[in-house]
C-alpha cells in the first residue's frame, strides 16, 4: 500500500528519490538507504514525511525492517496519521505475521482512521479471525460513509462470514439496484464476494469484465501465437499456475489430473504465485511435474517471459479470479493456447484467455453469451477429483465427535459465507419437519453460531439441535461425514469440493437447480452420480426432497448403497478418464492454434489413449 504523498512529492525528494532508485538498480541498497536518511535532518516536516515513505515503498520488499522504522519515524513526526499504521498492517500481512498486523490494526482504530482504511482493516481482521472487531470495522465504514456502495464489497463479505444477514441484505439490496442502474463500474465488487449473492448470469458477467478491466493489461505484441513447431512430434509442454498449491481445495482436485497424465505425451511445468505451508499436499503437487518455478515475487511482465522462455504450449489458470490471481500474465500471450479451468466457477473476464473448461450442465450452450472464453466441454462434469487414490478411514464414534446418539444427522460443510437469509429460513423448516434430526455444520466462529441460533430460536428451532465440526484433514473428514444421513447444499453459491467429498463418503446431497456456473456444480456433480432427482426445482421442491429422504429410510438406504456401489464407477469419481478428455481437449485446442484458427467452442467426446499401466 503505497501513500498518496508519494505522488506529489517536493521537487527536491523527488530527485532524491531518485537518486535512490538509481543507486538500488545498480545493487546498492545501502548507499540509496543512507542518501535518503541523510537529507531528513535539514528537510521539512512534509519532505521528512515524504521522504520514509519513499523509504518504505523503495524497501519494503528487499529490507523489511527499514521499511518498518521508516514507518515508525512517521509516526513519531505525527502521531494523528493513520496511513503509517495501515501500511504497517498490511505488510506484516505479506510477511504473515497476524499478531503483529493485528496489533498495528488495533492502533489504528484508536486513532481517526477514514472508511477506506476501516474497510481494509475490516478485511485484514476477519483473515485472521477477529470476526467482531472486522464487523465492528466493515459497518462503521460503510454506514458512516453514508452506504457508499464503492466500499460495499469487504463490509458486505465480512457481514456474510458472520451471518450477519441485517447488514448483508441492505448492502446486497443497495447493490442490486445500482447494477440495475448501469453503475457497476462505480461498485467494485470482487468476483468471488458477489457470486456469494447474485446469480443473475447478465449481472455476474459485468461484475466480472469489470473486475478484470482493473488489472495492467500488456500493450505488447503476443510473445507466442503458434505452438513451436509440429507439437505432434514432441511432447506438448503444458503449464499450470496457480496461487493454491499448497493444503487447498483446488490442489486436492487438481492432483487427480496431475496423477494421471500421460507423461510420455506431456510434459508438466507448475508455476507457484502461492507460499510454502510446509504441506505435504504441496510437495505431492510438485512431485508430478517436470519442473516447478516460483512466480511468487516477479512482475507480470517477468513472470510471462519465463513461461514463454520455458516454450509452453497450453497455459492452463488454476485460480481464475480468486485471491492471489495472476491473471495479468496471461495479457503478454506467453503459450499460444490459454485456459480458465478448476479454480474460479466462472469467466476469466479477459480477451486473452482463449477457453474454459466445463460441462454441459454447468455451462450449457444457453450461457455462452455471459463468458468472453470459447467453452470446451468434456462429458459428465468438469469437476476432477483424486478420490480414486483414496480410501475411505474407518468410521469415528459419535462420541469422539461430540455428537449424540440416536439422531439422524443433517450435514453442511460449507463455509458459512455461502449461507444467506433464504438459505437458512428453507434448512429450518426441513428442521421444523423433521424433529428426530439435529444439524452437523462447519464451526463458523462465535459470532456467527449466535446469529444463527437466534435465526433458528425464531422458527421454533432450538439451539440444542446445532453441532458444529472443527476444521480437520480431508482424510479425517471422508471419515467423519458418513455419519450424516444427508447433506444440504447452500444456493446461489453451491459446494464443489464440499460436495464430492459428501458424494464419496456415501451421503446424498440436496440441491437446487442453479442459473449460473457456481449454482450449478452440486447438481452437475450429482449428475454425473447418477442422483439428478437430488435436485430439487424449487425451495419448496427442495424442503420435501429432504424431509422424504429423512423420513423414509428404506429410499435413503437405496440411495447410499448406489454411491456406495459405484463409487470407483461413477464419472464423478473416475480421475483417469477426466484427464484423458482434459489432455484430448489441450491437443484440439493446440490443432487449432497451430493452424492460426481462432478459439472456438468445442466438445470432447473422445478420450486420448491413457499411458500403458493406467
Amino acid at each position: 500500500m503505497k501513500s498518496p504523498l508519494l505522488n506529489t512529492p517536493s521537487p527536491k525528494v523527488k530527485a532524491y528519490i531518485q537518486e535512490a532508485i538509481n543507486l538500488l538498480k545498480d545493487k546498492k541498497k545501502d548507499e540509496a538507504y543512507q542518501l535518503l536518511l541523510g537529507h531528513v535532518e535539514t528537510a521539512t516536516k512534509k519532505d521528512k514525511i515524504s521522504i520514509f515513505y519513499a523509504i518504505n515503498d523503495l524497501f519494503r520488499k528487499i529490507d523489511p525492517t527499514l521499511a518498518f522504522e521508516a514507518l515508525d519515524s512517521i509516526i513519531e513526526i505525527d502521531k494523528k496519521l493513520t496511513l503509517p499504521l495501515m501500511i504497517k498492517s498490511k505488510l506484516y500481512e505479506e510477511l504473515r505475521q497476524p499478531d503483529k498486523a493485528i496489533q498495528a490494526l488495533k492502533e489504528l482504530m484508536d486513532r481517526a482512521p477514514t472508511n477506506q482504511e476501516l474497510v481494509e482493516a475490516a478485511r485484514i481482521l476477519s483473515k485472521y479471525g477477529q470476526q467482531e472487531s472486522a464487523l465492528k470495522a466493515a459497518k462503521d465504514a460503510y454506514f458512516g460513509s453514508g452506504e457508499d456502495i464503492t466500499l460495499a464489497t469487504y463490509p458486505l463479505r465480512v457481514s456474510l462470514q458472520n451471518a450477519d444477514w441485517e447488514t448483508a441484505d441492505k448492502i446486497t439490496a443497495k447493490l442490486l439496484e445500482a447494477h440495475r442502474a448501469k453503475k457497476t463500474n462505480q461498485i467494485n465488487e470482487t468476483p468471488r464476494t458477489h457470486l456469494l449473492w447474485c446469480s443473475d448470469e447478465i449481472i455476474n458477467q459485468q461484475v466480472i469484465e469489470n473486475f478484470s478491466a482493473k488489472f495492467k493489461v500488456s500493450k505488447k505484441p503476443p510473445l507466442r501465437v503458434v505452438p513451436e513447431g509440429d507439437f505432434n512430434k514432441r511432447k506438448v509442454r503444458i503449464g499450470y499456475i496457480s496461487n493454491d498449491f499448497r493444503d487447498h481445495p483446488t490442489s486436492y482436485l487438481a492432483m487427480g489430473m496431475l496423477r494421471h497424465h500421460n507423461k510420455s505425451r506431456f510434459e508438466i511445468y507448475l508455476y507457484d504465485t502461492s507460499y510454502d505451508d510446509g504441506s505435504v499436499m504441496r510437495r505431492q503437487v510438485f512431485s508430478r511435474s517436470k519442473l516447478v518455478r516460483d512466480l511468487s515475487k516477479v512482475s507480470d511482465e517477468k513472470a510471462a517471459s519465463i513461461i514463454f522462455n520455458d516454450k509452453i504450449d497450453i497455459l492452463v489458470d488454476l485460480n481464475g479470479l480468486t485471491d492471489g490471481t495472476r491473471v495479468g500474465i496471461f495479457s503478454y500471450r506467453p503459450a499460444p493456447v490459454q485456459i480458465s479451468y478448476l479454480g474460479f466457477p466462472g469467466s476469466s473476464g479477459s480477451p486473452f484467455v482463449d477457453y474454459i473448461i466445463a460441462d454441459n450442465y454447468t455451462l450449457p450452450k444457453s450461457s455462452e453469451e455471459y463468458y468472453c472464453e470459447s467453452v470446451i466441454r468434456i462429458p459428465s462434469t468438469y469437476q476432477i477429483n483424486d478420490f480414486i487414490a483414496q480410501y475411505l478411514p474407518p468410521l469415528p464414534t459419535l462420541s469422539s465427535l461430540g455428537l449424540p446418539e440416536g439422531k439422524l444427522i443433517i450435514g453442511m460443510f460449507n463455509n458459512v459465507n455461502k449461507v444467506g437469509r433464504e438459505v437458512w429460513e428453507t434448512w429450518m423448516q426441513i428442521m421444523q419437519k423433521t424433529p428426530q434430526t439435529i444439524l452437523w455444520m462447519l464451526d463458523p466462529g462465535e459470532l456467527a453460531k449466535n446469529n444463527l441460533i437466534v435465526a433458528a430460536n425464531k422458527m421454533g428451532v432450538d439451539a440444542d439441535r446445532f453441532y458444529w465440526a472443527k476444521k480437520v484433514s480431508q482424510e479425517e473428514h471422508l471419515a467423519r461425514i458418513r455419519h450424516c444421513s444427508i447433506a444440504l447444499d447452500p444456493w446461489p453459491y453451491g459446494g464443489h469440493t464440499t460436495t464430492s467429498d459428501a458424494l464419496f463418503a456415501g451421503v446424498p446431497v440436496v440441491a437446487i437447480e442453479g442459473t449460473n456456473f457456481p449454482s450449478r456444480v452440486s447438481g452437475g456433480l450429482l449428475s454425473a452420480a447418477g442422483l439428478k432427482s437430488l435436485v430439487a426445482k424449487s425451495r419448496d421442491d427442495y424442503v420435501k426432497l429432504a424431509t422424504t429422504l429423512i423420513d423414509n429410510q428404506k429410499l435413503l438406504s437405496d440411495i447410499k448403497k448406489h454411491l456406495n456401489n459405484n463409487r470407483r464407477r461413477h464419472p464423478v469419481f473416475d480421475s483417469l478418464s477426466r484427464t484423458l478428455y482434459i489432455e484430448a481437449a489441450y491437443l484440439n485446442a493446440c490443432s487449432l492454434a497451430a493452424k492460426k484458427m481462432k478459439p472456438a467452442s468445442f466438445d470432447v467426446n473422445n478420450r486420448t489413449k491413457p499411458k500403458e499401466g493406467s
